[in-house]
């Protein structure tokens, strides 16, 4: 603290009377004082000078204590607003997290049905012995007789990458070849998308008090580069009020 008021309140030291030395710092980053330097020049200041350095010393030290006590509070005001925020969101996310999830197990069940309609009679033998296992539980252990078995089913059904990745690339596949998600298009489109998590409906508005500043739904001629929905690198349920 003290290398700080020497740093910041060199010229209203001088305008007091008081003139530190040139060299008091002693690195060119200012990170530390000399101080056998600072030591003399204290000692060679005179009984006014010293006085009025250590009024000047004592204002800077209530002025910092009061930045550093303003800056605590608003640091706990933003904590305790994220913990709000988090609160809110808390129930939501337990229902995106089950959506997820489901969706997660109904894909994977689907790959598995396709992929045991495939197998030859011996390998749906030994599916038929260990299948539900496999597909309902994470305790097991894997024996000799169906590692090839167990193999095949990680490289299937399990997928060697990220599930939600390959079920996202999947979607969006559907989707550009018009089988998912779409209906008659208008503005020169065959097809467009409808996202059924959010459809044009004042379900998708939240709270019912703003459905009626919208006057209606209809298809965007375009998309709009412009637009500004979310805030940059935040949770995307973080709209923008008054983007709508």
């Amino acid at each position: 603290l003290f290398q700080k008021f020497l740093r910041e309140n060199r010229f209203k030291l001088l305008s007091n009377g008081i003139e530190p030395p040139k060299s008091v710092f002693s690195s060119s980053s200012f990170a530390s004082i000399n101080i056998s330097l600072v030591a003399v020049w204290l000692e060679s200041l005179t009984y006014e000078e010293r006085e009025r350095f250590h009024f000047l010393k004592q204002q800077f030290n209530e002025q910092q204590a009061l930045l550093d006590q303003q800056i605590d509070q608003a640091d706990y005001a933003t904590q305790q607003e994220s913990e709000a925020i988090l609160r809110e969101r808390e129930e939501w996310d337990k229902q995106k997290y089950h959506i997820a999830y489901q969706e997660l197990k109904e894909k994977r069940e689907a790959r598995c049905l396709k992929w045991v309609d495939g197998l030859e009679a011996t390998e749906r033998a030994l599916w038929n012995d260990v299948g539900e296992t496999w597909m309902h539980r994470d305790d097991f252990a894997v024996g000799a007789t169906y590692l090839g078995l167990w193999e095949k089913f990680q490289k299937e059904v399990l997928i060697g990458e990220d599930e939600a990745v390959v079920n996202a690339r999947e979607k969006l596949d559907a989707i550009e070849a018009e089988q998912k998600d779409c209906k008659a298009g208008r503005y020169g489109r065959r097809y467009q998308f409808v996202d059924p998590a959010f459809p044009a409906t004042e379900a998708s508005l939240g709270s019912p008090e703003l459905a009626a500043l919208v006057k209606s739904w209809k298809a965007a001629p375009g998309l709009n580069p412009d637009a500004k929905l979310f805030q940059e690198e935040a949770n995307p349920d973080d709209v923008f009020e008054g983007a709508m």
